[in-house]
Formats: structure tokens, C-alpha cells, sequence
């Protein structure tokens, strides 16, 4: 735990000194360069920590790293201290409620839907109980796999192109405390925390508003359409609580079919708690370039978006097009100076910082037809229900209204933030006429970028509106509750939901396979979505679950599909085994299951068994006796 500890305090203040003394020439406040600064903080200390990783071990770069970095900081301070370069006023109260209280919230709802301990059991609600094994198999597998540069641990013909940042974060908190839960839960609930504080700072600059401020992201975060309709619904005919538990975002004949932003797409989709923070810290550099016009801020833009790619692809995709807006509008301004350097080294930061992960991912993508495709009708893909054709209604109530009264009443804002939330709100038509991954769902992901601009414009309406008459403060109040209440029951009664995801004994077999296998070995598995091997030993596994593999562009290989089923049957081909390297072959609940001509006696026969346990067997075939 010390040592955890000692990973995040450097990772913050390394970041809190970084922006602090590039902007102490303008007017940043203490809370906007603790929460930005930790911010790039911990995803710059991660992102060193991962290259560093491709020339000595992943456990030795992490001392090493931070050694350096603590180092680069005490030579900072004696040599160069800041010159009071923001203002060191009491931070305000409100901003302390807003970031405790989104960690409280953050904390409970990873606590219940998160490897939750119930008796022989680890569970998951029915958010996580999909897409956490994947991310454990990350996480795992970058503390345990010895696996730099980065195969993908589920297809490991494949370089790895998934944004990984948030996992990363994750498996350096295992590595240094080796307790599993604790790497999943006390990241997210860091980022969240600097996730909310983030968009109150953002948007308290946008309005100058402290109930903008606050109001926004709990706007953004308890994300929700008329779901609530349906509790009201209920609550008529309750005979007792249990008739009101309910999952009140899932309403197929309503049209409400967009899961809760917090309780739900935040919880599964880890690498948005890296990347929605370190979006808003974009938005944040390029609102101070619109209003104050210096180059250091576009830098800071730069950096942010090229950190983006590591934490986010959709992020890094919609922040982007927000960047190439503002820099088209500011074309007419090129023949200054000023500002043609501060678009040529914001384009130059982002360009060299992303570039790596943008080689790997279009590498990915030119091999695939399925990417980034033109479709109308084809999102969001919901097929029945009276409410269809109203999706934003629906799924998100009045906040997409009140974004577009600020969009075209622009009295609202005192300044030029409309140009970096307008195009960011209506990036929202591009999803409906342009799929970005196979499964035209995952566009989802992208709609959390538009639907965080229009949460912070929602929240400027409610504001306008509570300072107003008693009228217009009922009216404020009643616009809020609406907009949060569908999330607040969502974030109540989803954890209640919860699925077996793995027992105790999938981690005495996920321990035994780390001490007995090698940590480069590729393993032969059954390919269901939580093998214990892959998911919490850290071993990559020559074909994984289908669901993550065709979602990510990547299809199964006909002569890989056929070697293992041949294996399995008793078929042994010793050459296939070499071409696809693999090392250990798994036999065991999973594997009677799926292979149902398995044969086992020719494995027995023909490899040496190592382990041997509650019904699992595993054979190394390369021993003395059968080298390969």
C-alpha cells in the first residue's frame, strides 16, 4: 500500500509542478492545477513507466521511474521554485464538497460491482460481469505476462490496440501491492475524483457559476431519460421494496436502452475514467488558448490530446475534431505570429506523444472493412419500443434540449466557450451516420464525449435559471431532479444485481499457473469470457473470448479455429503447436465444455502434466522428453 501511494503522490506532484510553472504567468488557480496537474500527472509517470518497461523489466521500471522523477523534482525546487505562479486563496468550499462526494459515489458503487466477495464467490453486476475479465486479462497481464512490447494476451498474433492506459494505471497498483481488488478500486476512485473535480473547475470557468459548477457533472455522471417514469409506475402498485428494484435504464419498449453513465458504462469501461479526465484537462488548456491566447496553452492542449490516444480512441477522436475546429476558426487569424507558433507546437506535441499508438491502431484498422464505416439507420441500434425514433429523449431527458437553447441562446455564456462545447454537443449527429467499430453499439462510447459537453451547457441553463424568482428556482430544482433521477435510481438499485463471476478456487489455479508456467508461455484454453488463466493468472491464451475479439475488428483465424479443435480431439500436430508457439495446453470444466470431442489420452501420452488439481490439467509440451 506505501508503495502505491508512493506511485500517485510523485505521479501528482510531478504534474502539479509541471503545469504550475509553465502557466505562472496567467491566472490559474490552486484547484485547477492540483486537479489538471495530477491529472497528466499519473498518465505521464504511466506512459514513462510502460516505454521504460520495453528495455528492462515492468518491475524494475517502476522504481525506476519514480526514483527519477522524485529526483527531477527536488532539483526543480531548489533550483528553479515557483514563483507564486497561481493563486494560493482557499480553495472554495464547493469544489471540496463536489470532489469528496463524487469519490463517496465512485467508492460505494466499485465496491459492489467489483470482484464483490460473497461467500465462495467474486462478483459483478451486470455492467461489469461482461467487460471486467477482459480488463483483468490487461491488467494481469501486463504485471504478470512478461509481455513488452504488448501482445494482445487473447490473440497474441496481434499487436496489442487497445487503449490501454487505464489498465496500465491499474496493473502498476498490482505489481507494487499485489492485491487485485484494491488495483481496480482505488485508481478509479482517484480518477474519479479528479474526473469531477475536472468538470466543475471546467465549468465553473465556462459560467463562473459555483451551482454550474456543481450541478455539471453530477448532470453528466447520474446520465438518465425517463427511466424514472417507470418507478413512479411501480411505486402504484408496490407491495414492498423488492417490487421497486428494477433496472431503470433498461426499458426495451421505451426506447431506454442507454446504459447510466456512472453506475454502469463508467464501471465496465475502464479506460474512460483515465480518459474523460484527461479529455475535460484538453478542453480545459484549449478554453484558456480561446479566451487568453497563450501558446503555452495550446502546448498543454497538445500534450493532453496526445496523452488522449494512450487513455482513449474515442476521446482522442472527438477532442480532436474540437481542436481542429478551433484551429480552422483561428485560420484567419495565421498571419499572426502568435498564434501560427502555438498551433505549429500544439499539433507537433500531440502528433510526436500519439503517434505510437496511432501506427498500431490504423495498422489494426487497414486490415480490417468493419472500422469506421458510413451507415444511416444503423445507430443507435434500437429495434422496438414507442420510443425509438427518440432516442435523445428517451435516454437522456432534457439535458440535449437545454444544450441547444445555450448553443443558440448564446446570452448564456459571457464569453467564447461556445466555440469548444457547440462542436463538441454536436458531434453527437456524427454517430448516427458514422460507425466506428464493428459493433455499431460500442458508438456509445463516443456519444459520452458530446452528451459531457451538453451536461456542462445543461448545467449553465439550471443555473441562469436558479438565480432567478421563486418561479424560476422551482423550475431549476425540477429541471435538475428530472435530469438525475433515472441515474440516482440506476446507481441504487444496479449493484443489487450481481452475477458469479469467479470462486476462490479460480485464484488458487490463477496462482499455481503463475509459479509453475512460464510468464512469455502461450496458453491452449477454452474461450469463455472469464477463464481464470487469462483473466487472473496473466497468461495470454492463442484465441480468447469471440465477443472481445470481432468487437475489436479482429476475426477468428480459420486455421488457428481448426488446429485447436483438432488438439483437443486428440490430433496432435507438432508442427502447428511450433508455428503458433504455444507452450501450455489446458484441460479442464471449460474445456469438457466447449470441446465436446475432447480425447485426453493422447495429450497425456504425448506431453508431460504439471499440474493436475480440482479437476484442471495442464501439459507443458515442451519438456525433455518431447522438445518442440
Amino acid at each position: 500500500m506505501i508503495l502505491t501511494l508512493v506511485f500517485l503522490v510523485i505521479s501528482c506532484l510531478s504534474g502539479c509542478l509541471f503545469v504550475g510553472s509553465v502557466l505562472r504567468r496567467k491566472a490559474v488557480t490552486l484547484a485547477e492545477v492540483i486537479i489538471f496537474g495530477s491529472i497528466l500527472g499519473i498518465g505521464t509517470i504511466s506512459l514513462l513507466i510502460f516505454i521504460v518497461s520495453y528495455i528492462v523489466s515492468f518491475r524494475s521500471a517502476i522504481p525506476a521511474v519514480l526514483f527519477s522523477t522524485l529526483a527531477a523534482i527536488l532539483v526543480f525546487y531548489l533550483k528553479n521554485r515557483l514563483k507564486r505562479p497561481i493563486s494560493l486563496k482557499f480553495l472554495d468550499p464547493y469544489f471540496f464538497i463536489t470532489t469528496t462526494l463524487g469519490g463517496i459515489i465512485f467508492f460505494v458503487l466499485l465496491n459492489k460491482t467489483t470482484l464483490y466477495p460473497s461467500g465462495n464467490y467474486f462478483n459483478a453486476s451486470p455492467s461489469t460481469y461482461g467487460d471486467l475479465p477482459f480488463h483483468l486479462t490487461l491488467i494481469t497481464n501486463f504485471a504478470y505476462g512478461k509481455n513488452f512490447p504488448p501482445l494482445n494476451p487473447i490473440a497474441p498474433f496481434e499487436a496489442l490496440s487497445y487503449h490501454f492506459l487505464a489498465d496500465f494505471i491499474s496493473s502498476i497498483v498490482l505489481l507494487v501491492s499485489d492485491n487485485l481488488r484494491l488495483s481496480l478500486i482505488l485508481p478509479q476512485v482517484i480518477l474519479g475524483m479528479l474526473m469531477v473535480g475536472s468538470i466543475y473547475l471546467l465549468a465553473k470557468r465556462i459560467f463562473s457559476s459555483n451551482l454550474a459548477a456543481f450541478t455539471s457533472p453530477f448532470i453528466f455522471l447520474f446520465s438518465g431519460g425517463i427511466g424514472f417514469l417507470k418507478f413512479f409506475e411501480k411505486l402504484i402498485n408496490a407491495k414492498s421494496f423488492l417490487d421497486l428494484q428494477f433496472r431503470y435504464a433498461h426499458i426495451p419498449d421505451w426506447g431506454v436502452e442507454y446504459p447510466n453513465m456512472v453506475s454502469e458504462i463508467l464501471m465496465a469501461e475502464r479506460a474512460l475514467l483515465v480518459g474523460i479526465p484527461v479529455a475535460v484537462t484538453a478542453l480545459f488548456f484549449l478554453y484558456l488558448w480561446v479566451n487568453g491566447k497563450n501558446k503555452i496553452c495550446l502546448f498543454l492542449t497538445g500534450f493532453s490530446v496526445g496523452i488522449l490516444a494512450y487513455a482513449n480512441i474515442y476521446g482522442f477522436i472527438t477532442i480532436g475534431f474540437v481542436v481542429f475546429f478551433i484551429f480552422l476558426t483561428d485560420l484567419g487569424k495565421i498571419r499572426n505570429k502568435k498564434i501560427y507558433t502555438g498551433w505549429l507546437i500544439c499539433l507537433a506535441t500531440a502528433l510526436l506523444i500519439s503517434l505510437p499508438m496511432i501506427l498500431v491502431v490504423s495498422s489494426h484498422i487497414e486490415d480490417t472493412s468493419s472500422f469506421v464505416r458510413l451507415s444511416l439507420g444503423e445507430w443507435p441500434p434500437i429495434q422496438s419500443g414507442w420510443g425509438k425514433n427518440l432516442f435523445w429523449l428517451t435516454n437522456f431527458g432534457l439535458v440535449p434540449i437545454l444544450a441547444l437553447i445555450v448553443i443558440f441562446k448564446k446570452k448564456f455564456l459571457h464569453n467564447d466557450s461556445l466555440k469548444i462545447l457547440a462542436p463538441l454537443s454536436l458531434f453527437a449527429i456524427i454517430v448516427h451516420v458514422v460507425i466506428f467499430q464493428p459493433y455499431a453499439w460500442d458508438n456509445n462510447r463516443i456519444v459520452i464525449f458530446p452528451y459531457l459537453a451538453m451536461s456542462i451547457l445543461a448545467a449553465g441553463v439550471i443555473a441562469k435559471l436558479f438565480s432567478g424568482g421563486s418561479i424560476k428556482k422551482f423550475l431549476a430544482l425540477l429541471i435538475l431532479g428530472v435530469s438525475v433521477l433515472s441515474g440516482v435510481l440506476v446507481a441504487f438499485f444496479d449493484p443489487s444485481y450481481s452475477l458469479n463471476l469467479f470462486n476462490k478456487r479460480d485464484f488458487v489455479l490463477a496462482e499455481a499457473v503463475r509459479e509453475i508456467t512460464d510468464p512469455s508461455g502461450t496458453f491452449l484454453t477454452a474461450r469463455n469470457h472469464n477463464h481464470p488463466i487469462v483473466s487472473l493468472a496473466g497468461r495470454k491464451t492463442l484465441l480468447g473470448y469471440g465477443g472481445y475479439l470481432w468487437t475489436h475488428g479482429i476475426n477468428d483465424p480459420p486455421e488457428i479455429v481448426s488446429g485447436i479443435e483438432n488438439l483437443y480431439s486428440g490430433k496432435i500436430d507438432k508442427e502447428w503447436i511450433k508455428k503458433y508457439r504455444v507452450r501450455y495446453i489446458v484441460v479442464g470444466t471449460w474445456e469438457r465444455d466447449q470441446y465436446k470431442d475432447l480425447n485426453l489420452k493422447p495429450l497425456e501420452n504425448s506431453f508431460k502434466l504439471i499440474y493436475n488439481q480440482e479437476g484442471v490439467k495442464i501439459f507443458d509440451v515442451k519438456n525433455d522428453e518431447n522438445q518442440i
